[in-house]
């Protein structure tokens, strides 16, 4: 059992989560896709609450390593390949994408899709520039280092708070969604960044709480750069 001054990281991340799911859920983007002053000041205090969230669930490390025993250790081996595939893909897919929409809005001389690659590019570079601060700023060090125990198939420099892949999965997969607002785009690309997600820890290389920051800075990114591309391009997306 945890003495009560442990459960203090963990209650404040477990309310973070709380306050964090209300501002992303369905009736929420719907609402405040509407009202961008009244987003813009939820956005901020939410990542005020990803913040919160991401150093408490560091701190509280008994959680965290035991889920990742759990999963790390009594995982399908047979499927190593299947998410080591899924978690390399991350970054070519995210990088291919936006040049995939530049290209069609060229050939289509449509400007909805080079405001497309805009906004993709500068809400992938965000996240991408926010994770690696962290990185260092927090400087984790990966948990089959910390942990003998844990089985990494592959191995890693960088410091592991928090996860890049993940991020960045969710940077696009938010970004997709907020851009044509179709439910099964949205299923797919989710489904997509979840099983990246979902990789990181199955392969030994991230803490659960290395990805959910990830899943959470990804998805703030993805929403501060879909309203300032919006700003400043006159409603373009």
């Amino acid at each position: 059992n945890l003495c009560p001054l442990k459960t203090i990281p963990l209650r404040l991340g477990v309310y973070a989560y709380k306050r964090i799911t209300t501002f992303f859920s369905l009736e929420s983007i719907i609402y405040y896709s509407s009202n961008r002053t009244t987003c813009m000041r939820r956005f901020i205090i939410s990542l005020t609450f990803i913040t919160l969230l991401s150093f408490s669930i560091c701190f509280a490390q008994n959680p965290d390593i035991d889920l990742l025993k759990t999963i790390n250790l009594n995982r399908d081996l047979a499927l190593d390949t299947f998410f080591s595939v899924v978690t390399h893909l991350a970054y070519p897919i995210a990088f291919i994408l936006p040049l995939l929409l530049l290209l069609i809005g060229v050939v289509k001389n449509n400007f909805f899709g080079k405001h497309q690659f805009i906004y993709l590019v500068l809400s992938l570079l965000l996240a991408f520039s926010f994770t690696e601060t962290l990185k260092y700023l927090v400087n984790r060090p990966r948990p089959y280092i910390t942990y003998a125990i844990i089985q990494n198939t592959t191995l890693v420099g960088s410091p592991s708070f928090p996860s890049g892949h993940t991020t960045i999965s969710f940077t696009l997969a938010t970004a997709l969604f907020l851009l044509f607002r179709k439910w099964y785009i949205a299923v797919v690309a989710y489904l997509w960044a979840l099983l990246v997600l979902y990789s990181r820890i199955d392969l030994g290389v991230h803490y659960p709480s290395d990805v959910i920051a990830g899943a959470l800075l990804g998805s703030g990114t993805a929403w501060l750069c879909y309203f300032i591309v919006n700003r400043y391009h006159r409603n373009a997306l």
